[in-house]
């Protein structure tokens, strides 16, 4: 059973975040992880390495083992120029960049390697990038769920400058489920369903616990296991689909007497339980008017 490339990335993405922070659903592997000190540094950051800008997916560190680790996942179907020379960038990344640039504490900065993981069919042609660099910073591997239903990471070549965590990383690790509270929406598409479901979800979850005012910073945060680990333009970007989504919420008919916006705030006014019972039930088997087929003129944010 081959992975929908729509849900690869929001899955690697839990999966990686879950296995460098002992989650217990991908235990045993994310405790040994742990004992070896590991931690998540950022998620989709950007820094600059050799007058060139360099995107990992994410990047996990470790002072006690000193070392740090460039993640890229991808579900491309072959290796292209693009995300080979994309590679190729990481491997030119020294302890001093990593440090001023990146941000990473300097005591994991001794050694660097890369993790890249991609679908089982694009093995072979992944396969290209390790003979043509002879690294041995580089550590290829396929993720995919199995007919079992089991989620699967299975080693495939290369290898990494921290022999303990590579000797963890190189075992065919499988997991009966992923957690997905980490990042619950996909960053690559912020129109997607699972945005709006997500904000709509959390705005429930505020009202049923009487928090009847709350910002978009407060449903981010709520909302994204992992707000405080992304840099600022994707906080921005995030940021924006959310205010999307509460404009065309506070339009809807179901709501539109009591869900008001004033600067910084979405307020809910003399919200009674026959209104809070209404908007629950009418969010449960309804969706959201497309932004192009209603006005938002008569709400704004700054």
């Amino acid at each position: 059973m081959t992975l929908e490339i729509s849900f690869f990335n929001l899955q690697m993405t839990n999966l990686f975040i879950g296995l460098f922070s002992r989650h217990p659903l991908l235990r045993p592997h994310s405790m040994s992880i742990y004992r070896l000190g590991y931690s998540i540094h950022s998620i989709e950051p950007s820094f600059t390495s050799q007058e060139n800008t360099v995107n990992p997916e994410a990047i996990a560190h470790s002072p006690t083992r000193q070392h740090t680790l460039l993640t890229e996942w991808t579900a491309a179907q072959s290796l292209s120029y693009e995300k080979k020379e994309q590679i190729r960038r990481y491997l030119l990344v020294n302890a001093s960049e990593l440090e001023t640039n990146a941000g990473v504490p300097l005591d994991a900065c001794s050694s660097c390697s890369i993790w890249v993981m991609v679908l089982p069919t694009s093995l072979q042609t992944f396969q290209d990038i390790i003979d043509a660099t002879s690294s041995d910073r580089l550590l290829l591997c396929s993720f995919d769920q199995l007919l079992t239903g089991e989620y699967c990471i299975k080693f495939h070549s290369g290898s990494i400058c921290d022999t303990e965590l590579s000797s963890i990383l190189t075992q065919t690790m499988k997991f009966k489920r992923i957690p997905e509270g980490y990042l619950p929406i996909p960053m690559e598409n912020l129109r997607d369903q699972r945005v709006t479901d997500g904000v709509v979800q959390q705005v429930v979850a505020f009202l049923i616990n009487k928090k009847y005012e709350f910002s978009v910073e407060d449903i981010c945060e709520a909302m994204i296991g992992i707000w405080t680990y992304f840099q600022n333009d994707k906080k921005t970007a995030i940021r924006g689909a959310v205010k999307r989504v509460m404009r065309e919420l506070s339009c809807q008919n179901y709501c539109r007497d009591w869900l008001t916006y004033n600067s910084p705030n979405w307020k809910a006014h003399n919200l009674s339980k026959s209104k809070l019972d209404k908007f629950i039930y009418a969010v449960q088997v309804d969706v959201l008017i497309p932004d192009d087929e209603l006005s938002t003129d008569s709400v704004s944010e700054e």
